[in-house]
């Protein structure tokens, strides 16, 4: 049998604790902690200052390729957030206004964490959306 220890048996609860799915390890106690101390100590601009950054930093742990179209990079999006199981998006070009508008679903909730209620991840994705976005639409948005 294969253990965790070589030349020993795992202990059960070790092996048990491998086989769980994240979030029965504690992460929504250990998220929705963070979110009451960080709205407590720093308040609802820091908090959504650095859940922003902190999406900045994850769009660069999860970089998206360069696409030809608006089409590839909603997939591509996609791809992306199902990955790390947060939603879906749907792209829309206002080619006039030169905006592009993301509608995003599914977005993680902390219970009732944020303003709205449930929306305290937001920050976080739309620090991940933005920083993506700027890596890759300035060069294409014309040909979408």
């Amino acid at each position: 049998m294969d253990t965790l220890f070589p030349g020993a048996a795992a202990p059960a609860d070790a092996v048990s604790q491998v086989a769980r799915p994240p979030a029965a390890v504690g992460w929504r106690e250990f998220l929705r902690g963070l979110a009451d101390e960080l709205d407590a100590v720093v308040g609802p601009s820091g908090r959504d200052s650095l859940l922003h950054a902190t999406g900045c930093r994850m769009a660069r742990l999860l970089p998206v390729p360069a696409v030809a179209s608006m089409q590839a990079l909603e997939i591509e999006l996609n791809e992306t957030l199902a990955a790390i199981g947060w939603g879906g998006v749907r792209l829309s070009l206002l080619e006039a206004e030169h905006c592009l508008i993301l509608s995003h679903t599914g977005l993680p909730r902390i219970g009732a964490a944020g303003d709205p209620p449930g929306e305290w991840l937001a920050a976080v994705l739309e620090g991940l959306t933005t920083a993506t976005a700027s890596v890759i639409i300035p060069d294409h948005l014309d040909r979408m």
